[in-house]
């Protein structure tokens, strides 16, 4: 029984059946709303103002446009009246950064590192798709130790996670070879290089 004196039917559950539908989770949020928050959430989203919100679970996935994959975040959760909300976030960059060395030519370096990505596989021998591979020149503070001044980055950018993922195990398969094989090259430092989901980052 709600605050409102309303009766709701109880369903009893066996274990073997499966529970008899009767109200939509959204139904029945709008019959015991005694407080009106339904209300007033609709009228915020009508003039754009902020409304609270509790992610309980998330999802990553690729929305094709003219068979082009981009990016997209989705975030599972309730707001303050028990409903049900999606947020959709797109538009997403999907990348990860590398550090130009200070005695490099940027383009010069660059050109190198489309090479290396272009002819690299990863460990399942999968290749990066350069049809939609861009690349960015930027400026950041590296995270670890003391810099006055922003480095130099060349920013690989992909169209989803998964290409991107591939890119960025060529490089660190790349810095491995140099490791192991003692050549008298510095490894590529990498930047935003989470290899777990993305979303991390």
């Amino acid at each position: 029984i709600s605050e409102s004196k309303k009766k709701s039917q109880a369903f009893y559950y066996n274990g073997k059946d499966y529970l008899p539908v009767d109200s939509s989770h959204n139904t029945i949020i709008a019959e015991n709303d005694d407080y009106g928050s339904t209300a007033t959430i609709n009228r915020d989203l009508i003039i754009g103002k902020d409304i609270p919100f509790m992610p309980c679970d998330i999802e990553e996935y690729n929305e094709y446009i003219n068979n082009i994959p981009y990016y997209i975040l989705q975030l599972y959760g309730y707001l303050v009246n028990g409903q049900k909300a999606v947020v959709t976030f797109s538009g997403i960059k999907v990348f990860f950064d590398i550090c130009i060395p200070d005695n490099q030519n940027i383009n010069i370096f660059e050109t190198g590192i489309k090479n290396i990505i272009a002819n690299g596989k990863n460990d399942e021998g999968e290749t990066v798709d350069m049809t939609e591979f861009r690349t960015e020149h930027i400026k950041a503070f590296p995270i670890h130790d003391y810099y006055k001044e922003k480095k130099s980055y060349v920013r690989i950018i992909t169209t989803t996670s998964k290409q991107r993922s591939i890119a960025l195990n060529i490089i660190l398969k790349y810095n491995s070879e140099i490791i192991s094989s003692n050549i008298n090259k510095s490894k590529l430092e990498t930047a935003s290089d989470d290899l777990n989901t993305y979303y991390r980052k």
